[in-house]
């Protein structure tokens, strides 16, 4: 009868696993509240504009949006 071999992860894998299981949790429990829409209003109360090259726009792809502090 041979003998069974089992191969053994390496020895820091299971505390590093470990260690990121736990962090994750803590980031879980401890992280910002997130604000989102507000979910007792409707979505005929919020707009959605669409621009494309018909519009004007030099091209349909947008890389970044920026926001003005008016609005």
């Amino acid at each position: 009868m041979s003998s069974a071999h089992f191969i053994r992860p390496r020895a820091g894998t299971f505390l590093t696993t470990a260690i990121a299981a736990v962090l994750f949790f803590l980031m879980l429990a401890g992280g910002q509240r997130v604000f989102a829409l507000n979910g007792k209003g409707t979505l005929s109360q919020y707009s959605l504009r669409v621009w494309q090259t018909r519009d004007g726009l030099p091209q349909n792809t947008i890389q970044t949006l920026i926001q003005t502090r008016d609005g």
